[in-house]
C-alpha cells in the first residue's frame, strides 16, 4: 500500500482529538456506548483522510506484452516482407501463458492488424496501408498504445529505418521514459541489387528571356552503371545525355536556352543499366522567366468578344481559354497575374478547378474579376462555391424583403441507376448536395419540398416555411429504392402539391435519367396546365440518353429551363442557378446609369459612364469597396483584398446584350484595361534569395534578404490546391526559414510575401516532386535503427527466441483504493448514528409477593366464606384526604410454609376452634 499525498494524514491528529473531546462531553450515553461511538467515529475519519491521501495498492505483474510493428511500405522488398511475416508468426506462437502480442502494419499511416491477445498463429497481413510513405514514429506510438500496462512492454520494429515523415528517434526516447523496450529486426539490408534514382531537378531562380539557364539533376547510385537522361519542357523533348554514374551522388548539368517568359515545366527521365526500381527515375521542376504580366481570359464561346479586343488594344498579354481548355494545375495558374471570368457558367467548371483558382488568389496573389451576364453570379450557379467565397459581393440575397415568396418542389430520381458510383460517390449523394444548395439559397419566407421518385413517391421534406437545418436533415434521408423514374406519376404528384401553395412563384425541378424515364402518361398536357396556373417546370436530364429530347420538350412546355448534366458534380450549380432564375431574384432588368461612389484606379479619368440595360443581383460585403452602384444602390463594381490577391466583381456584362452602349463607347478599352491592371499581381523583382530544399517528406524554405526589406510570411499552394500560411523564423542575420510537409505529387507554389503600404508584394517560387520520397531509399538506415535500440534498452534480434530473453524490471501496477475507503465511511456512518441516538435500557421488574395457601376443598371454603360474611363486623373505612400523601400499605409476609401437610393444618384449626367454644 502506498499513498500519493501522505500530507493529508496530518489531519488525523486534530480530528481524532476533537472527536474524543466531543464524545467525552456527550450526555445520555453509557460508558459502553461512548467507547463504541468513539471507535466507529474514528474509523470513519481515518477512512476519509486516507481517501484524501490517495491510497494505492502496488501489485507485481508477470508476463510480457509485445507489439510487432511491421513496415509495409514500398521500400521493403517482397522477400523481406515474407521473412518478416514468418518471424511474427513464429514469435506469436511461442508466447507464454501470461504473454500477450499485437501486430501493427504501417506505411504512410499505421493501422492495427491484431489487438493484444495470447499465443496464436498469424496469417498474411490484411491491413491496406498507403505504401507510398513511412511514418515510423506514428507506428511506434500506436504499437505502444496497443499494449496493456500490467506487463513488461516491448516493441519489435521490423523496418528498413527509412522514414519519410515523423521523428522516430524522438518517439523512441519518449518510449524509453515509459519503460518500453524497442527491439529491431532490420529489413532491406540486401545491398547486392543495383539501384539508382533521380534525387531532384533544380532550376535557377533568376532566369531571363534570351539567356541560358543551367538546370541541374542530382542522381544517386549504389553501384557504377551507365545511364541516359532525357530532358523535356512542357512535354517536348529538349535534349538527351548519356553519362556514367559512380556510387554516391552524381550531378548532371543541362544548358537550356530560355525562349519565353513565365513558368516552364521541365521533366527529366532516366534509364540506367541494371536498375531494379524504375519508379524513382524521374525529376520535375519549374523554371520562372521574368517577363510582362499575363492575363487569363475564360469565356464560354471560342469566338472573339469585345472584352478580349479591348484588352489586346491596350497592350495586355491576354490568353483566351474555354472552361474545357483552362489550366487545371496550380503551377499552370501561376503563369498568370490576373484571371477573368466573362459570363462563364459554374456547371462547366469542376470544384477542384474552382479551389485552385481560389488558392491562386489567396496564396499566390493572382488577381481575379468576375464579369456578369446570364451565366454568371447567381444565374450561373456560383452560390455556395469556392469562387463565391473569394468574390467581394454576397450572392445570398434571398434575405431581402423586396423579393417575392417562392415555393420550389424538387423531384429527385431515386431509381437504381442513382446508386452507381461516380468519382467515389453514389450519384444520389451529389443530387442530395444539389438539393441542399437550393435549401441554403432560399430565404425565410420561401418554401421548399423534396421528394424521391421511383416505384413510389416519398416526400422526405414536405412544404413549409424554411428551417434550413431541418430541411437539410430531411433531404439526407433520400435513398435509392430501385425501379425507375415514372414521369407521369411524378408530375401528377407535383401538380397536386404545388397547387396548394400560397406563394407568388411556384416551381418544379424534375431530375430524371436521360436513358431511363418511363410511364409518361399525360405529363405533357399536365405540365401545360400547370403553366397556365402559374406553375413552371424545369428539367435536369442526368446523362445522355434516348429520353433527353422528350425531357427537353417537357421543360419547354413547362416554361422552365432544360439542363443536361453529364456529371453528377454539375448538379449543385444547376439546381441553385435554376432556383435563382425562376424565383426572379437573379437578374434586375431595366436601363440605368451607374453611380460613382468611390475613387479607384479602374475609373481614373472616366467621368460620364453610359447606361447599362441589366445586372445580376448581389449584396455588398462589409469589408469590400463598392466603386460603382446601380440606380437601386446594388453593387455594380466592387473590389476587396482576398488573401494576397485582389478580387473584383462587375455585375453587368461586357457584351452587346446588357452593355450595348458600352461596347461602342470610347472609354470601354480604357475602363477594362485599367480595371485589369489594378487587380493584377504585384510581383517583386527578385528582392530575396530564395532556396527550396526537399528533405525527406519536408520542404525547407530559406529566404535571404538583399537589402533592408524584411519578408512577412510564406504562403504555400500544394498540388491539391490546398493553401497554407507559414511564419518565417529568423535563423541568422538577414536569413529566415520556414518548413512544411510536401504532400502530393506535382508542383508546389511558394510565395514569399512582403507587406507594403500599397499592398502585398509577392515573389513566387516553386518546388516539384515527381514521385514519393519513399522510392528514394536504396539501403536500410541501420544507423537510425541501432540508435533507437540503444536509446530504449533494446537490441537487434537475430531470431525470435531472443525476444523472450530474461531480464527487465518487474512491472508494478498501481490500483487506486480511495473509492473503497469512501465506501467504508459511508457504511459506518449510519452505524455511528445508531450507536449515539438509540438508548437501550434494562427493564427492572418489582417482585410480586403473594401468600401461598394450602389447597382446601371447595365445599369447606364455601362454608367458611358464608360464616365470615355473617360473623364479621362491618368496618367503616377512614376518609382519605386527597392532599395527604397516602401511607404505603403494610404487607404482611406470611411465614414460610412448613413441611406439614394441608390436612394436618386443617385439623389443627378445627381443634383450636372447639377449644375456643368451650
Amino acid at each position: 500500500m502506498a499513498l500519493t499525498s501522505p500530507g493529508w494524514l496530518l489531519l488525523l491528529v486534530p480530528l481524532l482529538g476533537w472527536t474524543w473531546w466531543v464524545l467525552r462531553r456527550a450526555r445520555g450515553m453509557s460508558k459502553v456506548q461512548r467507547i463504541l461511538a468513539l471507535a466507529i467515529r474514528s474509523l470513519i475519519l481515518i477512512a476519509l483522510v486516507v481517501a484524501l491521501a490517495g491510497p494505492e495498492m502496488r501489485l507485481r505483474n508477470q508476463g510480457l506484452a509485445v507489439a510487432f510493428v511491421l513496415d509495409a511500405s514500398d521500400s521493403i522488398p517482397g522477400a523481406d516482407r515474407t521473412r518478416a511475416q514468418e518471424f511474427i508468426n513464429q514469435a506469436m506462437q511461442q508466447l507464454g501463458d501470461d504473454d500477450l502480442g499485437s501486430v501493427v502494419a504501417f506505411g504512410q499511416q499505421p493501422l492495427m492488424e491484431n489487438s493484444a491477445a495470447r499465443a496464436r498463429p498469424v496469417g498474411a497481413i490484411q491491413s491496406k496501408v498507403d505504401p507510398s510513405g513511412s511514418n515510423l514514429a506514428a507506428a511506434l506510438r500506436l504499437g505502444i498504445a496497443s499494449l496493456p500496462s500490467d506487463r513488461n512492454r516491448r516493441i519489435v520494429l521490423l523496418s528498413d529505418g527509412n522514414e519519410t515523415e515523423g521523428d522516430l528517434l524522438q518517439a523512441a526516447e519518449i518510449a524509453a521514459t515509459e519503460g518500453v523496450t524497442i527491439d529491431i529486426v532490420p529489413l532491406g539490408t540486401e545491398t547486392a541489387r543495383p539501384e539508382a534514382y533521380v534525387a531532384d531537378l533544380q532550376t535557377p531562380s533568376d532566369a531571363r528571356v534570351g539567356a541560358k539557364a543551367l538546370i541541374r539533376t542530382r542522381v544517386v547510385a549504389n553501384k557504377p552503371m551507365s545511364a541516359e537522361l532525357s530532358l523535356d519542357r512542357d512535354g517536348l523533348i529538349r535534349t538527351k545525355k548519356r553519362v556514367q554514374l559512380n556510387p554516391g551522388e552524381n550531378v548532371i548539368v543541362f544548358e537550356e536556352p530560355v525562349e519565353r517568359e513565365g513558368l516552364g515545366r521541365y521533366h527529366v527521365s532516366m534509364t540506367a543499366e541494371g536498375d531494379t526500381d524504375q519508379r524513382n527515375n524521374s525529376g520535375l521542376a519549374v523554371l520562372s522567366a521574368k517577363g510582362p504580366s499575363r492575363v487569363m481570359l475564360v469565356e464560354a464561346t471560342p469566338a472573339a468578344t469585345p472584352l478580349f479586343g479591348a484588352l489586346q488594344a491596350r497592350g495586355l498579354n491576354v490568353s483566351r481559354f474555354t472552361p474545357m481548355t483552362m489550366p487545371i494545375r496550380p503551377m499552370e495558374l501561376a503563369l498568370f497575374d490576373a484571371i477573368i471570368f466573362n459570363d462563364v457558367n459554374a456547371a462547366l467548371i469542376t470544384e477542384p478547378q474552382m479551389r485552385m483558382i481560389q488558392g491562386a488568389i489567396r496564396d499566390s496573389g493572382t488577381g481575379f474579376i468576375m464579369v456578369g451576364g446570364e451565366n454568371s453570379f447567381l444565374p450561373g450557379g456560383y452560390y455556395n462555391t469556392p469562387i463565391a467565397e473569394a468574390l467581394p459581393v454576397d450572392l445570398n440575397i434571398r434575405q431581402r424583403k423586396d423579393l417575392p415568396s417562392t415555393s420550389i418542389l424538387i423531384m429527385v430520381d431515386c431509381s437504381g441507376s442513382m446508386g452507381m458510383i461516380e468519382d467515389g460517390l453514389p450519384k444520389l449523394e451529389l443530387a442530395k448536395k444539389a438539393a441542399e444548395s437550393t435549401a441554403l439559397l432560399l430565404g425565410p419566407t420561401d418554401r421548399l419540398a423534396v421528394a424521391g421518385s421511383s416505384d413510389g413517391i416519398e416526400y422526405v421534406q414536405p412544404f413549409g416555411l424554411m428551417d434550413k437545418t431541418k430541411a437539410i436533415e430531411n433531404i439526407r434521408r433520400l435513398a435509392v429504392t430501385g425501379g425507375g423514374i415514372y414521369i407521369g406519376p411524378s408530375v401528377e404528384s407535383a401538380q397536386a402539391e404545388l397547387a396548394k401553395e400560397p406563394s407568388k412563384i411556384r416551381h418544379l425541378i424534375l431530375l430524371a435519367d436521360g436513358a431511363d424515364s418511363t410511364d409518361w402518361r399525360d405529363s405533357m398536357s399536365r405540365v401545360a396546365q400547370m403553366r397556365k396556373d402559374g406553375i413552371t417546370t424545369s428539367v435536369v436530364a442526368f446523362g445522355q440518353g434516348e429520353y433527353c429530347r422528350d425531357l427537353q420538350r417537357l421543360a419547354a412546355i413547362g416554361g422552365g429551363r432544360y439542363y443536361l448534366a453529364l456529371k453528377s458534380k454539375q448538379l449543385p450549380a444547376i439546381f441553385s442557378q435554376d432556383a435563382a432564375i425562376i424565383s426572379r431574384s437573379a437578374i434586375e432588368e431595366g436601363a440605368f446609369y451607374p453611380k460613382l461612389t468611390a475613387t479607384d484606379d479602374a475609373v481614373r479619368g472616366l467621368d460620364a459612364l453610359p447606361p447599362l440595360l441589366a445586372y445580376c443581383l448581389t449584396d455588398s460585403r462589409p469589408l469590400a469597396t463598392t466603386i460603382l452602384r446601380t440606380h437601386k444602390d446594388d453593387p455594380l463594381l466592387a473590389r476587396w483584398q482576398y488573401g494576397l490577391g485582389t478580387s473584383m466583381a462587375f455585375t453587368s456584362d461586357a457584351q452587346s446584350r446588357w452593355a450595348a452602349k458600352w461596347t461602342g463607347w470610347e472609354g470601354f478599352d480604357v475602363f477594362w484595361s485599367q480595371t485589369v491592371r489594378s487587380l493584377s499581381r504585384r510581383a517583386m523583382q527578385s528582392r530575396y534569395e530564395v532556396n527550396l530544399e526537399q528533405q525527406g517528406g519536408d520542404v525547407v524554405v530559406d529566404v535571404g534578404t538583399v537589402g533592408d526589406q524584411v519578408p512577412s510570411s510564406v504562403r504555400v499552394t500544394l498540388p491539391s490546391g490546398e493553401g497554407k500560411v507559414l511564419p518565417l523564423e529568423p535563423v541568422a542575420p538577414g536569413k529566415y526559414r520556414a518548413k512544411f510537409k510536401n504532400v502530393g505529387i506535382g508542383t508546389t507554389i511558394v510565395s514569399v510575401v512582403e507587406d507594403s503600404p500599397t499592398g502585398a508584394l509577392v515573389q513566387v517560387e516553386s518546388v516539384s516532386r515527381a514521385y514519393p520520397a519513399e522510392y528514394q531509399s536504396v539501403a536500410a538506415n541501420l544507423g537510425l535503427l541501432n540508435q533507437v535500440a540503444k536509446v530504449s534498452g533494446g537490441r537487434v534480434l537475430k531470431n525470435e527466441a531472443e525476444l523472450f530473453r530474461p531480464g527487465g524490471k518487474p512491472v508494478v501496477t498501481s490500483l487506486e483504493v480511495w473509492f473503497q475507503c469512501l465506501l467504508l465511511a459511508a457504511i459506518l456512518w449510519p452505524i455511528d448514528v445508531a450507536v449515539r441516538r438509540l438508548v437501550l435500557r434494562r427493564r427492572t421488574r418489582r417482585p410480586r409477593v403473594r401468600a401461598e395457601a394450602a389447597p382446601v376443598p371447595i365445599s369447606r371454603l364455601q362454608e367458611a366464606k358464608k360464616r365470615g360474611q355473617v360473623d364479621a363486623p362491618r368496618v367503616r373505612l377512614p376518609e382519605v384526604s386527597l392532599t395527604a400523601r397516602p401511607e404505603k400499605p403494610v404487607v404482611e409476609v406470611p411465614p414460610p410454609p412448613s413441611d406439614e401437610t394441608t390436612a394436618e393444618r386443617l385439623l389443627e384449626l378445627k381443634r383450636k376452634r372447639r377449644e375456643g367454644k368451650e
